[in-house]
């Protein structure tokens, strides 16, 4: 791979201010390694705020079933372990038998998997199919600094994703508490209390129950 190809990729997947959602990332990563690596498909899991699978993806399309739960493959493991793994030849290994069975029958015979991770934050894996041998020292070289720029967009974007969300819910318990000192004739902090007190007592989050106060407003009329 030149390095005219590489430096623009590696800006990109560390760029992800535009970015709308995790599956058009996933997309664009697996078919920037598949484009730029010498490989026989590429796959890429990538987990939400939860730490949940959030989004998956493959180049050629066709690999992405290499992803699904229940062949429980090297891409899964990574994303769980946030470990590398390498498997040179599947045909010599007992460790994951379906997904084994489900690559040998379409001509992949070894995965590198990599993990997507910041610190301590576990964001996800590519996982590196190939028919032949597995991935010469070179090119892991380069997977990982592809894994290494995609997992700063990640942290970039989930950070700004999280700042969202608490705006998103501050904004909602304000209003709520404005609906509870107005219907109550009662002060901002007072309302503020009561919301509070309410979430407690029926081990509910702030949030929800805010929404719920929300949820009995009267729905707007506009007029014609």
């Amino acid at each position: 791979m030149p390095d005219s190809a590489l430096e623009p990729t590696l800006v990109e997947l560390a760029d992800t201010t535009a970015l709308d959602d995790l599956p058009e990332y996933a997309h664009r990563l697996a078919v920037r390694c598949a484009q730029l690596l010498p490989v026989t498909g590429a796959a890429v899991l990538l987990t939400g705020p939860s730490g949940r699978i959030a989004a998956r993806a493959g180049e050629p399309a066709w690999i992405r079933f290499l992803l699904e739960p229940a062949l429980a493959g090297p891409a899964v493991d990574c994303c769980d372990t946030a470990a590398a793994i390498t498997v040179a030849d599947l045909r010599t290994t007992r460790r994951w038998p379906a997904f084994t069975e489900a690559a040998l029958g379409h001509g992949i015979t070894a995965v590198t998997a990599l993990p997507l991770r910041h610190g301590d934050h576990r964001l996800g894996a590519v996982a590196l199919h190939r028919s032949r041998s597995a991935l010469p020292a070179r090119t892991e070289h380069l997977a990982q600094l592809l894994s290494e720029a995609a997992s700063v967009g990640l942290r970039q974007w989930r950070e700004r994703h999280s700042l969202r969300t608490a705006l998103a819910s501050a904004s909602v318990i304000e209003q709520a508490t404005g609906v509870l000192a107005e219907r109550g004739h009662i002060t901002l902090d007072e309302a503020l209390h009561r919301l509070r007190g309410h979430a407690s007592r029926e081990r509910l989050r702030l949030h929800a129950t805010a929404r719920m106060v929300i949820g009995t407003l009267p729905p707007q009329r506009h007029k014609a």
